[in-house]
Protein backbone atom coordinates (compact mmCIF):
# COMPACT_ATOMS: atom_id res chain seq x y z
CA UNK A 1 0.00 0.00 0.00
CA UNK A 2 1.36 3.55 -0.97
CA UNK A 3 0.02 6.57 -0.50
CA UNK A 4 -0.15 9.14 -3.30
CA UNK A 5 1.75 10.80 -4.72
CA UNK A 6 3.97 8.10 -6.20
CA UNK A 7 5.00 8.74 -9.23
CA UNK A 8 8.09 11.20 -9.47
CA UNK A 9 9.82 12.24 -12.48
CA UNK A 10 11.16 9.66 -14.21
CA UNK A 11 13.04 9.21 -17.80
CA UNK A 12 11.33 5.64 -18.38
CA UNK A 13 7.90 6.17 -19.73
CA UNK A 14 7.60 7.35 -22.75
CA UNK A 15 4.12 8.01 -23.62
CA UNK A 16 1.20 9.62 -22.11
CA UNK A 17 -2.14 8.40 -22.50
CA UNK A 18 -4.18 10.90 -24.26
CA UNK A 19 -7.82 9.15 -24.94
CA UNK A 20 -10.26 9.18 -21.38
CA UNK A 21 -9.79 5.74 -21.01
CA UNK A 22 -6.98 3.54 -22.76
CA UNK A 23 -7.89 -0.27 -22.92
CA UNK A 24 -4.79 -2.56 -22.21
CA UNK A 25 -5.45 -6.07 -23.63
CA UNK A 26 -3.72 -9.63 -23.78
CA UNK A 27 -2.27 -9.35 -27.14
CA UNK A 28 -2.64 -7.02 -29.91
CA UNK A 29 -6.06 -7.44 -31.35
CA UNK A 30 -9.56 -5.94 -30.52
CA UNK A 31 -10.99 -9.28 -29.86
CA UNK A 32 -8.69 -9.89 -26.75
CA UNK A 33 -9.46 -10.04 -23.52
CA UNK A 34 -8.95 -6.03 -21.86
CA UNK A 35 -6.64 -7.22 -18.87
CA UNK A 36 -6.86 -3.36 -17.47
CA UNK A 37 -7.34 0.26 -18.20
CA UNK A 38 -5.54 3.55 -17.84
CA UNK A 39 -6.99 6.86 -17.50
CA UNK A 40 -6.04 10.05 -19.24
CA UNK A 41 -2.76 11.76 -17.92
CA UNK A 42 -1.10 8.45 -17.27
CA UNK A 43 2.26 7.45 -18.38
CA UNK A 44 3.35 4.51 -19.99
CA UNK A 45 6.98 2.72 -20.50
CA UNK A 46 7.07 1.31 -24.27
CA UNK A 47 7.94 -2.33 -24.59
CA UNK A 48 7.69 -2.82 -28.23
CA UNK A 49 5.15 -1.68 -31.29
CA UNK A 50 3.61 -4.20 -33.79
CA UNK A 51 1.75 -1.84 -36.66
CA UNK A 52 -0.79 0.43 -34.48
CA UNK A 53 -0.40 -1.36 -31.68
CA UNK A 54 1.79 -0.55 -28.89
CA UNK A 55 3.11 -2.87 -26.03
CA UNK A 56 3.40 -0.67 -22.38
CA UNK A 57 4.30 -1.04 -18.82
CA UNK A 58 2.68 0.86 -16.57
CA UNK A 59 3.02 1.09 -13.09
CA UNK A 60 -0.18 -1.06 -11.55
CA UNK A 61 1.98 -2.88 -12.48
CA UNK A 62 0.69 -4.25 -15.73
CA UNK A 63 2.27 -5.21 -19.23
CA UNK A 64 -0.10 -5.30 -22.00
CA UNK A 65 -1.12 -3.59 -25.40
CA UNK A 66 -3.06 -0.77 -26.23
CA UNK A 67 -3.88 1.62 -29.22
CA UNK A 68 -0.97 3.63 -30.75
CA UNK A 69 -4.00 6.16 -31.25
CA UNK A 70 -4.57 6.28 -27.72
CA UNK A 71 -0.99 7.39 -26.76
CA UNK A 72 0.82 10.67 -27.17
CA UNK A 73 4.46 9.60 -27.56
CA UNK A 74 7.00 11.98 -25.64
CA UNK A 75 10.48 12.47 -25.76
CA UNK A 76 12.24 12.70 -22.48
CA UNK A 77 11.79 16.75 -22.55
CA UNK A 78 8.65 16.43 -23.69
CA UNK A 79 7.47 14.22 -20.85
CA UNK A 80 9.68 16.19 -18.86
CA UNK A 81 7.43 18.80 -19.41
CA UNK A 82 4.13 17.00 -18.87
CA UNK A 83 4.77 16.27 -16.09
CA UNK A 84 6.20 19.08 -14.33
CA UNK A 85 2.96 21.16 -15.80
CA UNK A 86 0.33 22.31 -13.21
CA UNK A 87 -2.69 19.76 -13.66
CA UNK A 88 -6.11 19.21 -12.73
CA UNK A 89 -7.91 15.79 -11.72
CA UNK A 90 -11.36 15.40 -12.96
CA UNK A 91 -13.56 14.74 -10.06
CA UNK A 92 -17.14 14.06 -11.38
CA UNK A 93 -18.21 10.66 -13.06
CA UNK A 94 -18.53 12.02 -16.70
CA UNK A 95 -17.77 14.79 -19.01
CA UNK A 96 -16.40 16.25 -21.77
CA UNK A 97 -13.96 18.49 -23.14
CA UNK A 98 -14.98 21.31 -25.60
CA UNK A 99 -13.52 23.80 -28.09
CA UNK A 100 -14.99 27.04 -25.94
CA UNK A 101 -16.45 28.16 -22.99
CA UNK A 102 -20.20 26.79 -24.01
CA UNK A 103 -21.84 23.55 -23.82
CA UNK A 104 -23.24 24.04 -27.54
CA UNK A 105 -19.36 24.54 -28.65
CA UNK A 106 -17.98 21.13 -30.54
CA UNK A 107 -16.62 18.64 -27.84
CA UNK A 108 -13.27 17.58 -28.61
CA UNK A 109 -13.39 13.99 -26.21
CA UNK A 110 -14.82 12.74 -23.09
CA UNK A 111 -13.97 12.69 -19.66
CA UNK A 112 -14.45 10.17 -16.72
CA UNK A 113 -13.49 10.42 -13.18
CA UNK A 114 -9.48 10.54 -12.36
CA UNK A 115 -8.44 12.18 -15.67
CA UNK A 116 -5.99 14.21 -15.67
CA UNK A 117 -5.34 17.33 -17.54
CA UNK A 118 -2.43 20.27 -18.04
CA UNK A 119 -4.03 23.95 -16.96
CA UNK A 120 -4.11 26.31 -19.56
CA UNK A 121 -2.23 29.37 -18.87
CA UNK A 122 -2.74 33.29 -19.75
CA UNK A 123 -0.33 35.70 -19.04
CA UNK A 124 0.89 33.37 -16.31
CA UNK A 125 -2.18 32.60 -14.71
CA UNK A 126 -4.83 29.62 -15.39
CA UNK A 127 -7.19 30.58 -18.18
CA UNK A 128 -10.78 30.72 -16.46
CA UNK A 129 -13.76 31.75 -18.28
CA UNK A 130 -17.45 32.76 -16.70
CA UNK A 131 -17.56 28.96 -14.94
CA UNK A 132 -15.01 27.34 -17.42
CA UNK A 133 -11.46 26.26 -17.43
CA UNK A 134 -8.51 25.90 -19.93
CA UNK A 135 -7.27 22.85 -20.18
CA UNK A 136 -4.79 21.02 -22.27
CA UNK A 137 -4.75 17.07 -22.99
CA UNK A 138 -1.59 15.20 -24.07
CA UNK A 139 -1.24 15.62 -27.22
CA UNK A 140 -1.50 19.37 -26.68
CA UNK A 141 -4.90 20.16 -27.95
CA UNK A 142 -6.77 23.10 -26.03
CA UNK A 143 -10.41 23.30 -24.86
CA UNK A 144 -12.66 23.99 -21.88
CA UNK A 145 -14.36 21.91 -18.92
CA UNK A 146 -16.69 23.25 -16.47
CA UNK A 147 -14.64 24.59 -13.89
CA UNK A 148 -16.79 22.72 -11.01
CA UNK A 149 -15.80 18.95 -11.85
CA UNK A 150 -11.90 19.72 -12.04
CA UNK A 151 -9.65 20.33 -8.99
CA UNK A 152 -6.04 21.18 -8.58
CA UNK A 153 -4.19 18.56 -8.76
CA UNK A 154 -1.34 19.25 -6.47
CA UNK A 155 -4.17 20.18 -4.02
CA UNK A 156 -6.08 17.41 -4.54
CA UNK A 157 -2.93 15.12 -3.64
CA UNK A 158 -2.04 17.41 -0.64
CA UNK A 159 -6.20 16.95 0.71
CA UNK A 160 -5.45 13.10 0.20
CA UNK A 161 -2.02 12.82 1.86
CA UNK A 162 -3.77 15.08 4.75
CA UNK A 163 -7.30 12.67 5.15
CA UNK A 164 -7.22 11.12 8.33
CA UNK A 165 -8.53 7.45 8.31
CA UNK A 166 -12.37 8.50 8.95
CA UNK A 167 -11.95 10.72 6.01
CA UNK A 168 -10.16 8.37 3.59
CA UNK A 169 -12.69 5.88 4.31
CA UNK A 170 -15.59 7.59 4.05
CA UNK A 171 -14.09 9.06 0.38
CA UNK A 172 -13.30 5.27 -0.96
CA UNK A 173 -16.92 4.30 -0.08
CA UNK A 174 -18.18 7.60 -1.48
CA UNK A 175 -16.68 6.96 -4.69
CA UNK A 176 -17.44 3.26 -4.72
CA UNK A 177 -21.55 4.58 -4.05
CA UNK A 178 -21.19 6.88 -6.58
CA UNK A 179 -20.56 3.84 -9.56
CA UNK A 180 -23.38 1.85 -8.42
CA UNK A 181 -25.25 0.43 -11.43
CA UNK A 182 -22.16 0.29 -14.02
CA UNK A 183 -21.97 -2.51 -15.45
CA UNK A 184 -19.44 -5.24 -14.92
CA UNK A 185 -16.39 -5.30 -17.64
CA UNK A 186 -13.51 -7.53 -17.27
CA UNK A 187 -10.17 -5.84 -17.44
CA UNK A 188 -12.25 -2.03 -16.04
CA UNK A 189 -11.04 0.18 -14.14
CA UNK A 190 -13.33 3.00 -14.78
CA UNK A 191 -16.59 4.41 -14.49
CA UNK A 192 -16.65 3.29 -18.39
CA UNK A 193 -17.17 -0.32 -16.53
CA UNK A 194 -15.08 -1.87 -13.33
CA UNK A 195 -14.49 -5.45 -12.61
CA UNK A 196 -14.20 -6.19 -8.66
CA UNK A 197 -10.41 -5.38 -8.14
CA UNK A 198 -10.83 -2.87 -10.66
CA UNK A 199 -13.41 -0.89 -8.22
CA UNK A 200 -11.83 -1.44 -4.92
CA UNK A 201 -7.96 -0.20 -6.99
CA UNK A 202 -10.12 2.89 -8.19
CA UNK A 203 -12.22 3.96 -5.30
CA UNK A 204 -8.52 3.77 -3.08
CA UNK A 205 -6.65 5.85 -5.66
CA UNK A 206 -9.37 8.83 -5.44
CA UNK A 207 -8.76 8.26 -1.59
CA UNK A 208 -5.06 9.06 -2.01
CA UNK A 209 -3.86 5.08 -1.78
CA UNK A 210 -2.38 3.10 -4.52
CA UNK A 211 -3.08 -0.56 -4.13
CA UNK A 212 -2.13 -3.31 -6.39
CA UNK A 213 -4.36 -4.37 -9.55
CA UNK A 214 -5.69 -7.64 -8.47
CA UNK A 215 -7.68 -8.93 -6.13
CA UNK A 216 -5.25 -11.76 -5.47
CA UNK A 217 -2.87 -9.22 -4.82
CA UNK A 218 -4.70 -6.96 -2.65
CA UNK A 219 -5.44 -9.30 -0.24
CA UNK A 220 -2.03 -9.40 0.55
CA UNK A 221 -2.14 -5.09 1.27
CA UNK A 222 -2.84 -3.95 4.90
CA UNK A 223 -3.58 -6.14 7.59
CA UNK A 224 -5.66 -9.15 7.81
CA UNK A 225 -8.79 -9.51 9.54
CA UNK A 226 -10.12 -12.81 11.15
CA UNK A 227 -13.41 -13.76 10.25
CA UNK A 228 -14.83 -16.77 12.27
CA UNK A 229 -17.52 -19.14 11.33
CA UNK A 230 -19.87 -19.11 14.03
CA UNK A 231 -21.29 -23.19 14.74
CA UNK A 232 -24.68 -22.39 12.40
CA UNK A 233 -22.43 -21.51 9.25
CA UNK A 234 -22.79 -17.91 9.49
CA UNK A 235 -19.44 -15.42 9.51
CA UNK A 236 -18.55 -13.88 12.43
CA UNK A 237 -18.35 -10.36 10.71
CA UNK A 238 -18.01 -8.43 14.12
CA UNK A 239 -14.10 -7.69 13.74
CA UNK A 240 -14.66 -5.72 10.08
CA UNK A 241 -14.95 -2.07 9.89
CA UNK A 242 -16.06 0.05 7.04
CA UNK A 243 -13.73 0.10 4.51
CA UNK A 244 -12.39 -3.30 4.84
CA UNK A 245 -11.49 -5.16 1.66
CA UNK A 246 -13.71 -8.66 1.76
CA UNK A 247 -12.56 -11.52 -0.47
CA UNK A 248 -13.80 -14.67 -2.23
CA UNK A 249 -12.29 -17.67 -3.87
CA UNK A 250 -11.51 -21.02 -2.42
CA UNK A 251 -8.78 -22.94 -0.36
CA UNK A 252 -6.39 -25.18 -2.43
CA UNK A 253 -6.03 -27.80 0.20
CA UNK A 254 -9.36 -27.55 1.03
CA UNK A 255 -9.04 -27.52 4.68
CA UNK A 256 -8.55 -23.26 5.16
CA UNK A 257 -10.72 -20.87 7.11
CA UNK A 258 -11.13 -17.17 6.73
CA UNK A 259 -10.72 -17.12 10.27
CA UNK A 260 -6.92 -18.01 9.77
CA UNK A 261 -5.29 -15.14 8.72
CA UNK A 262 -2.04 -16.95 7.80
CA UNK A 263 -3.60 -19.29 4.95
CA UNK A 264 -2.92 -17.88 1.44
CA UNK A 265 -6.09 -18.56 -0.56
CA UNK A 266 -6.87 -18.63 -4.12
CA UNK A 267 -8.90 -15.33 -4.70
CA UNK A 268 -11.33 -14.93 -7.74
CA UNK A 269 -13.10 -11.98 -5.86
CA UNK A 270 -13.36 -8.65 -3.88
CA UNK A 271 -15.85 -6.15 -2.42
CA UNK A 272 -15.47 -3.46 -0.24
CA UNK A 273 -17.28 -3.68 3.21
CA UNK A 274 -19.45 -1.25 4.34
CA UNK A 275 -20.54 -1.94 8.01
CA UNK A 276 -23.37 -3.60 9.42
CA UNK A 277 -22.90 -7.21 7.12
CA UNK A 278 -22.86 -5.49 3.64
CA UNK A 279 -20.47 -4.65 0.86
CA UNK A 280 -20.23 -3.09 -2.09
CA UNK A 281 -18.54 -4.89 -4.98
CA UNK A 282 -18.79 -5.10 -8.46
CA UNK A 283 -20.22 -8.53 -10.05
CA UNK A 284 -22.77 -8.28 -13.09
CA UNK A 285 -22.63 -4.72 -12.21
CA UNK A 286 -21.63 -2.65 -9.13
CA UNK A 287 -24.36 -3.23 -6.24
CA UNK A 288 -24.48 -3.10 -2.77
CA UNK A 289 -25.28 -7.03 -1.11
CA UNK A 290 -25.68 -7.99 2.67
CA UNK A 291 -22.76 -10.79 3.48
CA UNK A 292 -25.56 -12.68 6.48
CA UNK A 293 -26.78 -15.46 4.95
CA UNK A 294 -30.62 -15.42 4.65
CA UNK A 295 -30.81 -11.67 4.10
CA UNK A 296 -32.85 -11.02 1.16
CA UNK A 297 -30.35 -9.36 -0.46
CA UNK A 298 -27.58 -11.63 0.82
CA UNK A 299 -24.37 -12.30 -1.78
CA UNK A 300 -24.91 -15.80 -3.90
CA UNK A 301 -21.41 -16.47 -3.51
CA UNK A 302 -21.08 -15.48 0.08
CA UNK A 303 -20.18 -18.95 1.26
CA UNK A 304 -16.99 -19.02 -0.81
CA UNK A 305 -15.42 -15.90 1.64
CA UNK A 306 -12.07 -16.66 2.57
CA UNK A 307 -10.66 -13.57 3.92
CA UNK A 308 -10.46 -9.79 4.65
CA UNK A 309 -7.89 -7.20 4.82
CA UNK A 310 -7.23 -4.00 5.72
CA UNK A 311 -6.22 -1.33 4.05
CA UNK A 312 -6.13 1.69 6.02
CA UNK A 313 -5.42 1.46 9.77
Amino acid sequence: MALLPCIAAVAAPKAVVKTSVAHLYSRPDFEASIETQELMGGTVEILEQDGLWIKVRCNQPYDAWTSLRWLEMMDGGRLQEWLDAPKYIFTALYGSVFSAPDKDSQPICDLVAGDVLACSTENGRAQRRRGWSGVLLPDGSAGWVESGSLEDKAAWEKKCLGYGRDERIASAIGWAVKMMGIPYLWGGMSAKGFDCSGLTRFVYLMSGVRLPRNASQQIGCGTRISIPVMPDGRFDLSALKPGDLVFFGHFTDGKGSPADTQCKPKVTHVGLYLGEGRMIHSSHLVRINSLVRGSADCYENVHLLVGACRIVQ
